[in-house]
């Protein structure tokens, strides 16, 4: 005989299951989750930078403009629109680059333009993303984690963090606090929060 287990057993072991998922530390998974939802729009960002720029052979903008040396952006205005595949002429092929969703409530996702406000891509707070390109070719960006507030940064094993990374393309975000240089700040050239244990 088949046995059938009672709706209300299945409830509360699914209760159980969620305080156990959640725990007393459930406000620190939603940020967790929240910074994993940012670092994945940021990767996308970066792919499209990427792939901009093996279409053009520069970043947006570069043709028009000559840089000496690195430069910083934010997803605001002509970048979006040409990574989103407006023909303009800094996408005079009208390539969509990159796909976001539309942001809600004026938060995670793209807000076309609207009067005098240009489109942007914002974060899951609003906030625009910053994007730090390797213009002068140097292969190497200027380091915003030099400068960054947050002690647990120089804990690290590569303490104190180098003034340069590696890389021709970065993308940051301000985080929940919004303001930038602070332990909040979620990057993409770290994973996630620091930590003494993290490798830089």
């Amino acid at each position: 005989m088949k046995r059938v287990v009672p709706f209300s057993v299945l409830l509360t072991c699914l209760g159980v299951g969620i305080i156990a998922f959640w725990g007393l530390d459930g406000r620190s998974r939603l940020d967790t989750s929240s910074n994993m939802r940012t670092w994945m729009a940021m990767k996308d960002i970066r792919i499209a930078l990427e792939s901009y720029r093996v279409e053009y052979g520069h970043f947006p903008g570069q043709a028009i403009q000559v840089h000496a040396s690195d430069v910083r952006v934010t997803t605001v205005g002509p970048l979006v629109d040409c990574l989103m595949g407006e023909k303009s002429e800094w996408n005079p092929k009208a390539i969509r680059f990159v796909e976001f969703p539309d942001a809600r409530g004026g938060k995670f996702g793209y807000l076309p333009a609207v009067g005098d406000l240009p489109s942007q891509v914002v974060d899951l707070w609003g906030q625009p993303y910053v994007i730090l390109l390797d213009t002068d070719g140097d292969q190497r960006i200027r380091n915003p984690d030099a400068t960054n507030s947050d002690t647990a940064l120089f804990l690290m094993p590569t303490s104190p963090p180098p003034a340069f990374l590696p890389l021709e393309t970065a993308v940051y975000s301000f985080g929940k606090d919004q303001a930038g240089s602070t332990g909040d700040d979620i990057v993409s050239w770290r994973l996630s929060y620091p930590t003494p244990d993290s490798a830089f």
